[in-house]
C-alpha cells in the first residue's frame, strides 16, 4: 500500500483504549501496579491525551511518596486545573471499573507498549519519507544510515531492560570464562602479534574502542595493517580495513611486502624484478586471495558511510572480527564544523560501532605538534587532538614511539640528508597511556623500516641469538 493512497491516509493509528484504561485503573487500585507500569511505559506511550495526563500525574504523585487513589488524584488534578480535561470525576470512577484484575497490569501495559511502538514506527517512516523527498544533498548511504538510526532508536527504547539482578549476569560471565579457560588462545581478544602488549591488554577485545596515535611517519598505518593481516590469517573472523590515506593498491603493496619481505621501495621498479621475486609476489597475492580481509579506500567517508558499510559486511559475513579505521582525522564531518568537533564525532561514531556490531575497533589518529617543542619526544595524551574527549571515550589509548626516527631527523650530513635507515630498530616502544580495565606502561618492540613492520622484540632476539 502506498503512503499517498487515500485509504492509508484515513487509517486510525494503532491503539487500544481498553488496555490503556486497564493500566490506569490498576495504578489507582494498587501501588505495585504503578511500579510495574513505570518499568514498561512512559506517558507518551498512551494514545489518548487524557490518559497521558493521568499517567504522568500518578507517576508524579508516587515519586513524591503521596498516596495514589481516586480522592488524591482528583484533588491533584483539580489544583492543576486538569480534572475536566481528563473527563472529570465520572471518568476517573469509570477507570476503576475498567480493570478486570490489577494483577494483570504487566499484560495490559505490554498491549499499550505494542500499540505505541507501532505508532512510533509509522512516525519514523514519515520522517524518513520527508527526508527522502526533500533532502536532495543527502548522499544515498547517509540517507540509508539515518533511516536505520531512526528505526533503531525505537528498538533501543522499547528493548530497555532497566535494572536487573546481578546474579544472572554473573552466571553468564562465569560460563564465558569457563569457555575461555578451555581455549588454546593466549589472550581473550585478537592478538596484535606483540606478545607483551597482548599480555598487558588481553588483545583487542570485542565492543572495545582502541585509539592508536603516533607522529607522522611513525608507522601507525603499518602497525594497524599488520594487526589486521595477522587476525585474518589467524581465522579471527572477517576483517574490515577503512584506508582513508592510502589507496587500495598501496595497501596491497604493504601487505605483499609484509608477506614476502620484499623492500617497499622495490614496488616502484617492478621492471628490475627477477623471476624469483615474481614467484614471491605470486605467493603473497595467492595468500591474500584466501583470507577474509576487506579494504575500502574511500578518501573522506562520513561516519555514516563507515557504519553502513560495516553493517553490510557484517550481515553478509555473519559478523566481523575487527574493524580498522586509518585514520579518524580524515573522516568527513558536517560542513562548517571545526576539526576537533569532526574528530569527536568520528571517535564517538567508532565507539558506537564497536558496541553495535560487538567487534573491536582500532582507530588511528594524528598527534598535534606539541611534542616537537619538547626535548623528550615520547607522546602523552595531551598531544592528541581533542585529547580529553578521546581519553574519556576510548577503552585503550596507545602510542608508537621510535627514538631512532627522531635521531635521524636531527642528524643530517652537509647536504641536508639523513643517514640510511637501520636494518632493524630495537629501541621502539608501544606506550599504553590509558586502559580502562588494565595497567598502563611501555612495551619494547622491533621495527623494520624496509617493510615498515613492527614485530615482537622477544621473537626478534630469539631469532638473532
Amino acid at each position: 500500500m502506498k503512503h499517498d493512497d487515500p485509504e492509508y491516509l484515513h487509517l486510525v493509528p494503532p491503539q487500544n483504549l481498553e488496555a490503556e484504561q486497564a493500566v490506569l485503573g490498576s495504578m489507582m487500585l494498587e501501588s505495585y501496579a504503578i511500579e510495574k507500569a513505570q518499568e514498561l511505559l512512559a506517558s507518551d506511550d498512551f494514545y489518548r491525551d487524557a490518559h497521558t495526563v493521568l499517567f504522568a500525574t500518578m507517576v508524579g504523585m508516587a515519586g513524591r511518596n503521596e498516596p495514589v487513589d481516586l480522592t488524591t488524584i482528583s484533588e491533584d488534578l483539580t489544583r492543576s486545573k486538569l480534572l475536566e480535561t481528563v473527563g472529570g470525576l465520572p471518568y476517573l470512577v469509570s477507570l476503576l471499573h475498567a480493570v478486570p484484575s490489577p494483577a494483570n497490569i504487566e499484560h495490559y501495559a505490554r498491549i499499550v507498549l505494542k500499540k505505541s511502538t507501532r505508532r512510533k514506527v509509522i512516525a519514523a517512516a514519515d520522517q524518513i519519507k520527508t527526508l527522502a523527498y526533500h533532502d536532495d544533498d543527502c548522499e544515498p548511504d547517509v540517507l540509508a544510515d539515518r533511516a536505520a538510526e531512526t528505526l533503531q532508536g525505537i528498538g533501543a527504547e522499547t528493548s530497555s531492560k532497566g535494572l536487573l539482578h546481578i546474579g544472572p549476569a554473573a552466571v553468564a560471565r562465569l560460563e564465558e570464562l569457563s569457555e575461555l579457560s578451555k581455549s588454546d588462545e593466549e589472550t581473550p581478544g585478537i592478538p596484535t602479534g606483540i606478545r607483551r602488549f597482548d599480555f598487558m591488554t588481553g588483545g583487542l577485545k570485542r565492543r572495545h574502542l582502541y585509539i592508536l596515535a603516533a607522529d607522522t611517519s611513525m608507522g601507525k598505518t603499518s602497525f594497524a595493517l599488520g594487526v589486521a593481516l595477522n587476525a585474518a590469517r589467524d581465522n579471527r573472523g572477517t576483517i574490515a580495513v577503512f584506508s582513508l590515506e592510502m589507496s587500495r593498491e598501496e595497501v596491497v603493496d604493504r601487505y605483499c611486502s609484509m608477506l614476502t619481505g620484499v623492500d617497499l621501495k622495490a614496488f616502484d621498479m617492478p621492471r628490475l624484478w627477477r623471476d624469483d621475486r615474481w614467484d614471491e609476489m605470486s605467493r603473497g597475492v595467492g595468500e591474500l586471495q584466501q583470507i577474509p580481509l576487506y579494504v575500502s579506500d574511500d578518501s573522506q567517508p562520513t561516519v555514516a558511510r563507515i557504519r553502513s558499510r560495516s553493517r553490510k559486511l557484517a550481515r553478509e559475513q555473519k559478523g566481523l572480527g575487527l574493524i580498522v579505521v586509518d585514520y579518524t582525522n580524515l573522516v568527513r564531518g558536517r560542513d562548517r564544523e571545526d576539526e576537533q568537533e569532526k574528530l569527536r564525532q568520528a571517535v564517538e561514531g567508532m565507539r558506537s560501532l564497536a558496541r553495535e556490531l560487538n567487534v573491536p575497533v582500532l582507530a588511528l589518529t594524528q598527534l598535534n605538534r606539541n611534542l616537537w617543542s619538547r626535548e623528550d619526544k615520547r607522546p602523552i595524551l595531551s598531544d592528541i587532538y581533542a585529547s580529553s574527549f578521546i581519553g574519556y571515550t576510548a577503552d585503550v589509548v596507545f602510542f608508537l614511539y621510535r627514538p631512532s626516527y627522531y635521531a635521524r631527523k636531527s642528524t643530517v650530513n652537509q647536504d641536508g640528508e639523513s643517514p640510511d635507515d637501520a636494518a632493524v630498530e630495537t629501541d621502539a616502544e608501544i606506550i599504553v597511556a590509558k586502559q580502562r580495565n588494565g595497567p598502563k606502561g611501555n612495551v619494547p618492540v622491533a621495527f623494520t623500516p624496509k617493510n615498515a613492520m613492527y614485530g615482537d622484540i622477544d621473537q626478534w632476539h630469539e631469532n638473532h641469538r
